[in-house]
């Protein structure tokens, strides 16, 4: 009987021990910092990395969810909903990863994270209250064995990748 226990406890450790490898991408941080003055500074940091496609990730971004297809595209969100009309935005992607082709770039079996970094400006006549940032589109370039595929993350995974809220004072 003790035997049996223990194989099912190391079972049990193996498979948690393993890393998820039902996805190739994932949410790791979110920030939301007030900067004063109706100034806020979001952040959003994703890990992506395939085990056997080399993948390029765009560094440009644009608000608005009808950016163009290779484009992180983001929203201000305030109680939740879309605030479109509230201030001015604007943002870029950070990586550690390489810089190829105009894009970041992740050779075979490498990971590594991007971090969207957002700076929203209120006027006095905005509301502050609850805002945050959402991705809204996500692409990434795969390349496995000379063919290209162009990809976004899932249209139902997108909500994950959001920032906290925050009132701005």
């Amino acid at each position: 009987m003790k035997l049996h226990i223990f194989g099912l406890t190391l079972v049990l450790l193996t498979i948690f021990a393993l890393p998820n490898s039902s996805h190739a991408y994932s949410v790791t941080n979110q920030t939301a910092t007030d900067l004063g003055n109706g100034k806020a500074l979001f952040t959003i940091t994703y890990k992506f990395g395939f085990l056997n496609r080399e993948m390029y990730m765009p560094i440009v971004t644009a608000r608005g969810a009808d950016a163009d297809n290779y484009t992180v595209a983001y929203r201000l969100t305030a109680d939740g909903k879309v605030a479109n009309n509230i201030g001015t935005m604007a943002g870029l992607v950070f990586s550690n990863a390489e810089i190829k082709n105009n894009s970041y770039y992740l050779p075979k079996g490498k990971s590594a994270e991007f971090t969207l970094v957002t700076v929203v400006n209120t006027k006095s006549t905005d509301s502050k209250t609850n805002l945050g940032v959402a991705i809204t589109s996500l692409p990434f370039v795969m390349n496995d064995d000379k063919i290209r595929m162009v990809a976004e993350v899932a249209k139902n995974e997108l909500p994950a990748f959001k920032s906290p809220a925050i009132t701005l004072k």
